[in-house]
């Protein structure tokens, strides 16, 4: 718990919150020493951007729909 501070975001969340040149930085530094034009970076930066992005237009997630459904269900009937 101590060296939690310490370590990197994860990209997944840096993208989500629009931080996206930290986000590739953090790819970059975790996977190819830095290098933002390796192929695994750029591959993963993508799919990272992807999900994000349709997790954005589609509204609610899997996991919001199952807390929803399930609150509703116990609350509500």
């Amino acid at each position: 718990m101590a060296g939690l501070p310490f370590l990197p975001r994860s990209p997944r969340w840096l993208a989500k919150v629009g931080r996206t040149e930290e986000a590739i930085k953090t790819l970059a530094d975790n996977q190819a020493h830095g290098d933002q034009d390796d192929p695994f970076v750029v591959a993963d930066w993508e799919e990272i951007y992807l999900h994000c992005s349709s997790s954005r237009e589609g509204g609610r997630s899997r996991l919001e729909e199952i807390l929803l459904w399930w609150y509703v269900e116990v609350y509500y009937r």
